[in-house]
């Protein structure tokens, strides 16, 4: 079940469960397919899998949007500019 269910979005990543570095390596994948001007939104666990996502993409240039915390996950919205 997805943490968006009663939302139609399309650019989302469920990274729960996935271990470091692996987060930020399919992170930045995923952005990559995307046109400029997109969003993301990451579903990940909280700690240094969160973190390091993070700090990963305000050091390559993107825009983390808005972080929001759970009991063990975290939702990242990251924007993807020109």
């Amino acid at each position: 079940m997805s943490v968006f269910q009663s939302e139609n979005i399309s650019n989302y990543l469920n990274l729960r469960g996935v271990k470091c570095p692996m987060n930020y390596i399919k992170t930045k994948l995923f952005l990559d397919k995307l046109v400029v001007n997109s969003q993301l939104y990451v579903v990940i666990d909280l700690g240094e899998a969160i973190e390091s996502v993070k700090q990963s993409i305000k050091t390559d240039g993107y825009e983390l949007l808005a972080h929001k915390e759970y009991n063990s996950y975290g939702i990242l919205t990251i924007f993807k500019g020109e």
